[in-house]
């Protein structure tokens, strides 16, 4: 089920029913390898990662070039020095490998147009996204795990060196 045509946003029960088949997807994919099957039983609801991906931001003026920072399920923080307004819709593409991308329809609800740019409020904006492929969002959600999971190991080796 995805959305209706005419309606903007996908409904929150559709957005758990994506995310529900992009889970089971991914676990049974993640059977071939029992490192990434760890991480996906381990990835909580609302999982951020810190990961940095060329993103390519399609407008009617052109297209905007930037990079993520922070991805979820749901969001990513897109760092670029023209960031959109709050509430505008686009389509976007984030390169995640050389031969693949997430593409999407989002919905910005952050910006940092006119603000400093510094490390505290860089210049950017989060975007949510709307309407994503059930192939994409699985593409993403692949992307998350590798991520969640090295933040988990990098977590586990700070607190072995601390207790030691």
């Amino acid at each position: 089920m995805g959305p209706r045509k005419g309606d903007a946003h996908p409904s929150a029960q559709e957005c758990q029913q994506v995310e529900r088949c992009s889970i089971n997807m991914s676990a049974q994919q993640a059977q071939e390898t029992p490192l990434a099957a760890a991480a996906v039983e381990r990835l909580p609801e609302g999982a951020r990662v810190e990961a940095r991906y060329p993103v390519l931001v399609l407008t009617t003026e052109g297209t905007v070039q930037g990079e993520t920072w922070q991805l979820t399920s749901h969001t990513a923080f897109v760092r670029c020095q023209q960031p959109l307004r709050v509430y505008d819709i686009t389509n976007l593409s984030i390169t995640v490998s050389e031969r693949e991308s997430v593409l999407a329809d989002a919905e910005v609800v952050w910006s940092n147009r006119y603000g400093p740019d510094d490390h505290i409020t860089p210049r950017g904006m989060i975007v949510r996204f709307t309407n994503i492929s059930a192939r994409d969002r699985h593409r993403l959600h692949r992307v998350l795990v590798k991520h969640y999971q090295k933040k988990l190991e990098s977590q586990s080796d700070v607190a072995r060196h601390t207790s030691g």
